[in-house]
């Protein structure tokens, strides 16, 4: 998986945090549901971003 798809899905994921934060602020509805898939899509990402930095052979900081 591409690092660039890594990093788009956590700003995805970010902008949709910050969207229902103000939505929640504003008492708009659907405020808790983008949060909650802001959320989801940034803990995916993280989980993306360490299994690729586990399966790099290169970096030997985290082999070690």
């Amino acid at each position: 998986m591409k690092l660039k798809f890594i990093l788009v899905l956590f700003l995805i994921g970010c902008l949709s945090i910050f969207a229902g934060a103000f939505f929640k602020l504003e008492s708009w509805p659907n405020a808790s549901l983008m949060l909650l898939i802001g959320f989801t899509l940034n803990c995916i990402a993280v989980l993306l971003l360490i299994a690729k930095l586990l399966r790099n052979k290169t970096n030997k900081t985290l082999n070690s």
